[in-house]
């Protein structure tokens, strides 16, 4: 009984051992290892953006988000600095020298030499050799919040536009070296995202937002107008004071032929017409509610525009009748450009794909 009352007793002076040895001992030698690797990791770590894009073979089957010609060359970009250029119509690639591994959303081309790219951390990165090597001329990666750059557009060699989410809008005057925070321009308060920019044959430039909302500028970006679509209330609508405009986050615009119709597109497969620079608009059925991305005008005045799903929906030039195809593979597509008068180039999750217009001509299949 007393040998057990001494082992109970000697309990609480072992645990306070312990806890002194834990506490003097191995939590102290603990925290210095992990603040040495710490140290270490941070000591050896580069921000991508300040590392080359590595070289890869199956760059071309990586993630790629926009294709953009620079005079008879293909220029796509992608994730980790991918940037590649074909000279044969899209039959071979070359992988591009870039000196940042940035995720890069759209490229833009101004002439066959002179083209920027934008992406996350706000990067912008330049060419002048018609993408065939990259610098990078801009990022903001230290700012509170980094909103990624989703498109880019220059007037000529030294006006352009970069524009992204939550609402961002920047400017430059001198080709790129400097930018400007421009948001303010534009009535935007709840900072929706701006997903395209583009520029019509008469002059005017519009960006695809968020919930419905286009922006127009008639003076080259120095004030923009604000454009809904409208669309009829249900009673209830009208009783809990819904606005009475159209909402959908549109990711895409093509300006026609025609100096005033422009297709907007989006998500669920949404696609809206103007004929009059947005004064009035008309909303285009088609047979698929997949995301529609990227857009590009072919020869014959016909839009092309592709998306999630493996969508690839082809317009005619009023944009009044549409066909839908659904690739057998469904893989997501985010951008298009026509190559010749029979063939396109498509880009996304998958790389590169190259397809014959005839395959858009028969039946279309639908979702």
């Amino acid at each position: 009984m007393n040998m057990d009352m001494r082992v109970n007793q000697d309990q609480p002076l072992q645990i306070m051992r312990y806890i002194i040895v834990m506490a003097v001992i191995v939590f102290p030698f603990a925290a210095c290892m992990l603040l040495s690797c710490t140290s270490t990791l941070l000591a050896a770590y580069s921000d991508p953006l300040d590392i080359a894009a590595i070289k890869m073979e199956a760059a071309q089957n990586s993630l790629l988000l926009d294709v953009e010609y620079a005079g008879k060359r293909l220029v796509t970009v992608g994730e980790r600095g991918h940037i590649l250029y074909s000279d044969d119509q899209g039959k071979s690639w070359q992988q591009a020298d870039v000196d940042a591994m940035a995720h890069l959303n759209a490229v833009f081309f101004i002439n066959e030499q002179l083209g920027w790219a934008v992406g996350e951390d706000q990067v912008i990165m330049r060419s002048n050799d018609g993408g065939t090597s990259w610098k990078r001329i801009y990022d903001n990666r230290t700012a509170d919040l980094v909103a990624p750059l989703l498109d880019v557009l220059f007037l000529d060699e030294q006006n352009g536009f970069a524009v992204g989410a939550y609402g961002t809008l920047l400017t430059t005057a001198d080709g790129g070296q400097s930018w400007q925070d421009d948001r303010d321009l534009i009535d935007n308060i709840d900072e929706w995202h701006y997903n395209a920019i583009i520029r019509t044959q008469g002059g005017s430039l519009y960006i695809a937002g968020e919930k419905g909302f286009v922006y127009r500028s008639d003076d080259n970006g120095q004030s923009w107008d604000v454009l809904r679509i409208p669309r009829e209330l249900t009673p209830e609508e009208i009783e809990d004071l819904v606005e009475p405009f159209v909402e959908v986050s549109f990711l895409g615009v093509v300006a026609m032929k025609k100096e005033e119709r422009l297709v907007f597109f989006g998500v669920g497969g949404r696609i809206f017409v103007t004929d009059d620079g947005g004064q009035n608009w008309r909303q285009v059925e088609i047979d698929t509610s997949a995301g529609l991305a990227g857009g590009s005008l072919l020869a014959d005045g016909s839009i092309l525009i592709v998306g999630s799903d493996g969508a690839v929906v082809r317009g005619d030039a009023e944009a009044q009748n549409f066909a839908v195809l659904i690739r057998d593979d469904r893989l997501p597509l985010t951008a298009v450009m026509p190559i010749g008068d029979d063939q396109f180039v498509t880009v996304g999750i998958a790389g590169i794909l190259l397809s014959d217009l005839d395959e858009l001509n028969g039946q279309p299949r639908k979702n």
